[in-house]
């Protein structure tokens, strides 16, 4: 499970739970870390495939991916960042690619633009993005890996 912490009034870091035992344990793991005197209102998600397992966050306005077995190395979609990047969904096929695709604007479930972004199984970019839909107010990205490992982008 991946959360947004709130400690001291201004730790809003990002942090995952992870289990080895079936559940009779967790062990709290930090994501990223983000200094803020207010509650950000942001959202995570997780995909498994085969082999790994990818979480998707957004700190300060930026959004990010990592396999959770690799925390240290997330990837960020390149690009100007015009907008606060927000809602980031994450999805990875049973080769590891993997689709992240976020919304720009002012706030949670505000509308703004779809942006999508596919990366290879090391986190590198592969030549397919886009960026020209618009996320309807109420609404946020969601995605999914079809039977053919294909990627099929929902709002």
């Amino acid at each position: 499970m991946s959360y947004r912490s709130a400690r001291e009034n201004v730790r809003r870091d990002q942090r995952l739970l992870v289990s080895e035992d079936a559940g009779r344990t967790f062990e709290d793991r930090p994501i990223d870390e983000w200094e803020i005197g207010a509650c950000p209102v942001t959202t995570t998600t997780l995909s498994t495939a085969p082999d790994v397992v990818r979480v998707a966050w957004e700190t300060d306005g930026r959004v990010f991916y990592a396999p959770v077995d690799r925390l240290d190395a997330p990837v960020e979609p390149d690009g100007e960042i015009r907008f606060r990047r927000k809602n980031p969904v994450v999805a990875v096929n049973s080769r590891g690619d993997t689709l992240l695709a976020w919304g720009d604007g002012s706030g949670l479930r505000a509308g703004g633009t779809l942006h999508w972004r596919l990366f290879d199984a090391g986190g590198h970019p592969l030549g397919e993005q886009g960026s020209d839909t618009s996320v309807p107010s109420g609404s946020a990205p969601w995605a999914i890996v079809k039977p053919d490992d294909s990627f099929l982008l929902l709002f």
